[in-house]
């Protein structure tokens, strides 16, 4: 029986620790009895595998695991400073790299809220994050500094996201909403471009419709008031999407009836500019005939200026055609003279 435990406790001890690896402890005190850190190194003497590291009054404050040195794995920190382990962060790490999904947590006013998630790629923000905040008195006048203080009656806290490149922030376009925590109703909801916005739409804590506005796209207010509709409900608000939504497509149809008056216009301009050159090498060649070689040259002159200017746009073949024969007739007008 004793020969079957110490074979277990054998096994154990080499399943979880690698060969070369040896144990390593730092203590806050000369006396070796406050631990800071415990961990193992490989042959090298690099950090490999699992580190845990203590606050001096025996909580852990981090938690993680290296390869070679490096990082790697889910690193965890607590804050203790109040004398208890209070989650921090947590994040992903890739030889050294954060790389991976990440957590943030408010460890003083509230740890159980996840203040910013997301993820990274090579060290940098990569993708949709959901960031958390505490709702401050800054917050009661945005967007509209009409906005009451009672709208925001009952939310200590407002969720919202924002969408990351190479850690740099993806400007908003389309529909964006913020929402309250941890009720999850929406308190803003917009259309916004280039993180401009347009059009806003406010709710109550309930669900109601508090207020909306429009704004240009040099951020002035160019509408605004409290809902008209019945009751200002949710249904309201699609009754009104519903009507922005048609008000659109008539936009884009007088958009696309106005592109195509200008393309008939252009189209117009390059048929009269063709009318006018062959009008011209008309006259141009009838004064020839007639032996009026002075008038004809003048004529043929004014022809090739324009081709050669661009005023008449004339395909490049024919142009470089009409230029050779326009340089023709003008020295035969010459001779003729």
């Amino acid at each position: 029986m004793k020969k079957n435990i110490t074979l277990l406790a054998v096994l154990l001890l080499f399943g979880s620790v690698s060969f070369g690896q040896k144990l390593v402890k730092t203590y806050y005190d000369y006396q070796n009895t406050r631990v800071h850190e415990v961990y193992y190194v490989n042959a090298k003497g690099e950090k490999d595998g699992k580190y845990t590291e203590y606050a001096e009054n025996g909580i852990i404050t981090g938690q993680s695991t290296f390869h070679n040195g490096l990082a790697n794995g889910v690193i965890t920190i607590y804050n203790t400073e109040t004398g208890r382990q209070i989650l921090f962060k947590r994040e992903t790490y890739n030889e050294g790299v954060k790389d991976g999904p990440a957590t943030y947590y408010d460890a003083v006013n509230d740890p159980t809220i996840p203040t910013a998630s997301g993820s990274y790629k090579n060290d940098a923000k990569d993708g949709l994050w959901t960031f958390i905040k505490p709702i401050s008195s800054q917050d009661y006048n945005y967007p509209d500094p009409e906005i009451p203080q009672q709208a925001w009656s009952g939310c200590n806290y407002i969720k919202y996201t924002e969408t990351y490149n190479n850690d740099e922030k993806v400007k908003t376009n389309g529909q964006f909403s913020q929402t309250f925590y941890p009720s999850g109703k929406i308190y803003l909801q917009g259309t916004y471009y280039n993180d401009n916005p347009l059009e806003i739409f406010i709710f109550y804590p309930n669900g109601k419709l508090f207020t909306y506005l429009k704004v240009d796209s040099a951020g002035n207010k160019i509408f605004s008031g409290q809902w008209k509709y019945p009751g200002g409900s949710k249904d309201s608000l699609q009754i009104y999407m519903l009507q922005q939504k048609s008000e659109q497509k008539q936009a884009q149809q007088a958009d696309e009836m106005a592109r195509q008056q200008q393309a008939q216009e252009a189209m117009r301009k390059e048929q009269t500019k063709s009318m006018e050159f062959r009008s011209h090498k008309h006259k141009a060649d009838s004064l020839f005939k007639a032996k009026n070689y002075d008038m004809a040259k003048g004529e043929y002159e004014y022809i090739q200026q324009n081709i050669e200017s661009g005023i008449w746009n004339v395909p490049t073949n024919v142009s470089k055609a009409a230029s050779d024969s326009l340089h023709g007739m003008i020295f035969r007008c010459e001779t003729m003279q």
